[in-house]
């Protein structure tokens, strides 16, 4: 490498006094002096041979690309570099904002601007660089990393700490601190720098061309280290920036498709809002709509397998927005707190760098709580959290960044993460009605099949999600290829019994009338029309609206009655009831349970004090221990109990007409249900949200 490759280019920023001899030391092992050879001896060589003489060998790309990246933000000056690195007690703090780029800044510092300020200063001592490098198992756990650095803190001798996220560095190293610095995002000035550093000779025009073919509003910040460097193994400028720009080009594109969530099915009235919130990103995107106008955030809750990352991509792909997913545990996987939180500012810079863009966080409800979380993971999760809420503020003063976040339970959430201003919107994606279970069949099956008529098939699968609908397809094409066809309605069928096993008739009908008591004496209490009420293998399940979100003592007893209603109606109408009513948490025993608990000792609604008592399903244990509370509650649940007998005996004609409906159909809607519960015609009924409070012989079910 002769000196006029690395004499400084017009045109170019500068890298400072001590760039070219730090560039020279990182590649020092096979560095030639061209000068020293004699033209005659040189010329008995091949042309690639002569190259290699003349230019000896150069640093690696990762490693130069770091040391001009060092070089731009660490002072310019000859004596004004080596006082800020090399004064005594000295430490200096460098963040690199990338896992993958720790590395190659510890040797660029180490082999190349250090050991070449030590080899013109004869008298300093070299520094001590630590770096929290996940390629050297000796420092990747925390621990290592850090007592490295307080063993270090010690010395008088200067100390240089490389991390990816200054997060991870220890409290004791940032206060004492005496420079801070970030390396900056990788741009065209740093391109046509480590162009010039790796190719010989370079002249000016090359450097213009390769300005000209990069656009200048190009983001190269997620451009990865191998692909620039296979775009630095390029033999000409237009190839190098065709190969950057093809690299940055398929991260950022986003395809238009404003009719993309029709491929969503079950979304009911949702898909309007979310339709709309599509549109208006893409109004932002043309220039039409200020974004400030736009809802902040979107929460999608349900059970498992209801589509809520499908759902989330869909929805980027309406807007014509850059879709970026990950999860909790995606995070979590990198290692310690610090390595957490520098993944998740990683993807929240990306979906920055790439606006407009859709950030998809999975699994947020594995947070946890700050307000309920104990023990030796408390001030981990606080820490964490707060990051998040951190991040998720910063993506709101950014134009362009739409956080969309699911969970399983939203009650789990910190109630920070829940508040307007962080997630406007909020959308419950429940399991799939029977049509939407054939839409997905539908989507699934080949074409020929279909075209069939799929109602039978979805009416057997009725409580299964789309995760699982998909899953039975996938095993109908296994089990079509075992016999050496193309796939057939014997192989759906057999699919669908091994994934949703029948029930024999007798079970089947007792679920029925468990289902049809709480839909029946919930409407006769005033609950209104279910929205929708299925049975199945798994169990059943009505849904009702919400109650009033300030009951009062008579809205509670009715929910009582109605969570009770289902055993009632086993007792009645079976003759004895089941275990179904009871068994976990989310069964209708527990809930009733809680609500007699909560009524007693935490609404001030009971017979008792009116001091206050939180009620959990991990504390009721010792609130029944009181038995004084106890038997309050018991009388809360035996009433409410005598209050659904009553209804369920003077109305045991309609409850086993709804029964045998549901059996028939194993999915009844509200118009439906309003054939039995309403004056005996069938009536359309407006459609309202599907969530709220619903009941199921199935501890499965969705819960209240």
């Amino acid at each position: 490498m002769s000196d006029s490759t690395l004499s400084p280019k017009p045109g170019l920023p500068d890298l400072g006094a001590w760039f070219t001899s730090a560039l020279k030391s990182l590649a020092s092992d096979n560095w030639r002096d061209s000068k020293t050879r004699r033209a005659d001896t040189v010329d008995q060589y091949s042309k690639t041979c002569k190259d290699w003489i003349d230019e000896g060998r150069r640093a690696d790309i990762d490693q130069t690309l770091t040391l001009i990246q060092l070089c731009s933000v660490l002072p310019k000056g000859r004596g004004a570099l080596v006082d800020r690195l090399f004064a005594r007690y000295s430490v200096t703090l460098i963040e690199t904002s990338s896992e993958e780029t720790v590395s190659a800044c510890g040797c660029a510092l180490d082999a190349g601007l250090v050991a070449a300020i030590t080899k013109e200063h004869k008298g300093l001592p070299s520094p001590n660089v630590i770096s929290d490098d996940p390629q050297k198992s000796s420092v990747w756990s925390s621990g290592r990393f850090e007592e490295n650095i307080y063993i270090s803190l010690q010395s008088e001798t200067p100390l240089i700490v490389v991390a990816a996220d200054l997060a991870q560095i220890p409290d004791a190293a940032k206060a004492a601190s005496t420079l801070t610095v970030s390396l900056p995002r990788l741009d065209v000035d740093q391109i046509c720098h480590l162009y010039t550093c790796l190719k010989s000779p370079v002249w000016q025009h090359q450097l213009h061309a390769l300005r000209r073919r990069i656009p200048a509003d190009l983001s190269l910040s997620h451009v990865s280290m191998s692909d620039l460097a296979v775009a630095m193994r390029q033999t000409s400028p237009t190839a190098v920036a065709h190969h950057l720009c093809r690299s940055a080009g398929e991260k950022k594109s986003a395809t238009d498709n404003p009719m993309a969530l029709d491929d969503v099915k079950g979304l009911g009235e949702t898909r309007g809002m979310l339709e709309q919130c599509a549109r208006d990103i893409a109004s932002w995107r043309a220039g039409d709509l200020e974004w400030g106008a736009i809802p902040h955030g979107l929460l999608l809750s349900g059970p498992p397998g209801t589509g809520k990352t499908y759902c989330a991509e869909r929805f980027a792909s309406a807007a014509g927005a850059h879709f970026v997913p990950t999860s909790y545990s995606d995070w979590q996987k990198h290692g310690h707190m610090g390595q957490m939180l520098a993944a998740m500012r990683k993807d929240f810079q990306d979906a920055q760098d790439n606006a407009p863009s859709i950030l998809f966080i999975d699994e947020i409800d594995s947070f946890g709580d700050r307000a309920t979380v104990t023990g030796d993971n408390a001030e981990y999760v606080r820490a964490v959290v707060n990051g998040l809420l951190e991040m998720l503020d910063g993506s709101q003063k950014t134009e362009g960044v739409f956080v969309v976040a699911a969970c399983n339970h939203v009650d789990k959430l910190d109630s920070a993460l829940v508040r307007s201003g962080r997630f406007d919107l909020k959308v419950k994606l429940p399991l799939p009605d029977k049509a939407a279970l054939q839409g997905i069949l539908r989507d699934h099956l080949p074409t020929e099949l279909g075209r069939l008529d799929l109602g039978e098939y979805a009416a057997r699968l009725v409580g299964q999600s789309g995760a699982d609908v998909a899953a039975t397809v996938r095993l109908a094409h296994s089990h079509a290829r075992r016999h050496a066809r193309t796939l057939t309605e014997a192989d759906l069928n057999a699919a669908i019994s091994e994934t949703a096993p029948s029930i024999d008739t007798s079970n089947l009908t007792r679920v029925a009338i468990h289902e049809a008591g709480h839909a029946l004496v919930g409407y006769s209490l005033g609950r209104g029309l279910p929205q929708r009420m299925r049975v199945g293998p798994a169990g059943g399940q009505v849904i009702f609206d919400p109650i009033s979100p300030c009951p009062t003592l008579s809205d509670l007893n009715t929910e009582l009655a109605t969570l009770l209603a289902g055993r009632v109606a086993e007792e009645m109408l079976v003759g004895d009831p089941s275990a179904g009513a009871g068994g976990s948490e989310d069964s209708d025993l527990a809930r009733a349970t809680l609500l007699a608990a909560r009524i007693e000792v935490s609404f001030g609604l009971g017979g008792g004090s009116l001091v206050w008592r939180d009620v959990s399903a991990a504390n009721l244990p010792l609130v029944l221990a009181d038995k004084a509370v106890a038997n309050r509650i018991e009388q809360h649940i035996q009433s409410a109990h005598a209050q659904a007998a009553e209804i369920v005996r003077c109305k045991e004609s309609e409850i086993r007409q709804l029964s045998d409906a549901l059996v028939e159909e194993r999915e009844l809607t509200s118009s439906d249900i309003a054939v039995f519960l309403g004056s005996g015609e069938k009536v359309e009924v407006d459609a309202r949200p599907t969530s709220g409070p619903a009941s199921a012989l199935s501890p499965h079910a969705e819960a209240s």
